[in-house]
């Protein structure tokens, strides 16, 4: 799957503080969802009611481009709303050690007084561009073996901890960043988002894929995102939207 973040900023009840009539910004992000795979953009499958809810009483965007296909210069472009060849993280791997060559949004509304915390599997990320502007961000030791403990199908984790940290209350309005991984492979959801879409109306057991040996899965289902070496090309794509399903429960969460 292309690497796509879908991304939405909603804006919740005013707070009285110094400056009234200043929302409480809750950005929510999603690593390597495809808007083709939501309902609320035509698909087939009901993947997103609470996705879908969100767009209704909101503004839906139709055309919107990614300034690239890999996770930290598009969160480098996001945070500073400036084009890689500006904020100078131009590639996935070599520039987590660089810092920012421009403000974030997050120090922005910390400049004017709000509350910030941040959520993300991205330990490292955070720990280098945000770390130091933030009131609150979840954290962990950047091993393999946390990277897939905290990346892997925790949206519950994420969405537990975000709102635990807003039920501690306070009068200063804040601004609140969640970035869920789940849809990113391997495609593994928990019970019974595994299941919910396997052997559906929409699913083709005929149609096989290759398993190949490349790490970015050119020619077919890569090591990564294989599972039990199944080849039928639906069974990856309901795991996918299992998922995505999952990951829209969470957000959906009072």
């Amino acid at each position: 799957m292309k690497k796509i973040f879908i991304l939405f900023i909603i804006a919740l009840s005013t707070v009285s503080c110094a400056k009234p009539n200043r929302p409480n910004i809750v950005l929510i992000t999603i690593d390597a969802l495809r808007p083709d795979h939501l309902t609320c953009y035509g698909y087939k499958r009901n993947t997103s009611p609470n996705i879908d809810q969100i767009a209704k009483e909101g503004t839906i965007f139709t055309q919107c481009i990614s300034q690239a296909s890999v996770t930290l210069v598009s969160v480098a472009s996001l945070l500073t709303s400036m084009y890689p060849t500006k904020h100078g993280i131009i590639t996935q791997h070599l520039d987590f050690q660089k810092d920012l060559l421009y403000p974030t949004i997050v120090e922005i509304f910390k400049q004017e007084g709000y509350k910030t915390a941040i959520f993300s599997s991205h330990g490292k990320l955070m720990t280098r561009w945000l770390g130091q502007v933030t009131d609150y961000s979840f954290d962990y030791k950047h091993t393999v073996e946390n990277f897939q403990k905290f990346s892997i199908s925790k949206a519950d984790f994420f969405t537990q901890t975000a709102t635990k940290w807003l039920d501690s209350g306070s009068k200063t309005p804040f601004f609140i960043w969640i970035h869920y991984n789940d849809p990113h492979v391997p495609y593994k959801p928990p019970v019974p988002y595994n299941k919910l879409y396997v052997r559906d109306k929409f699913y083709n057991p005929d149609k096989k894929v290759n398993l190949v040996d490349n790490i970015y899965g050119w020619g077919g289902i890569s090591p990564k995102a294989n599972i039990e070496d199944i080849r039928e090309l639906d069974y990856y794509i309901a795991q996918y939207d299992g998922e995505i399903r999952y990951t829209d429960f969470w957000i959906g969460i009072d």
